[in-house]
């Protein structure tokens, strides 16, 4: 069985960091857009 853990962390910085390594990866022809909205929780 998997055993899970409640952890803080702050959303905006994930959806960040993936948009990020995301674009790196992609085509220079390609784009990559992402928006959180102001209602996500910071932590």
């Amino acid at each position: 069985a998997m055993k899970l853990e409640a952890t803080k962390f702050r959303p905006r910085e994930v959806v960040k960091h993936v948009l990020q390594t995301a674009a790196a990866s992609l085509r220079k022809e390609l784009t990559l857009e992402g928006f959180v909205t102001p209602q996500v929780p910071i932590e």
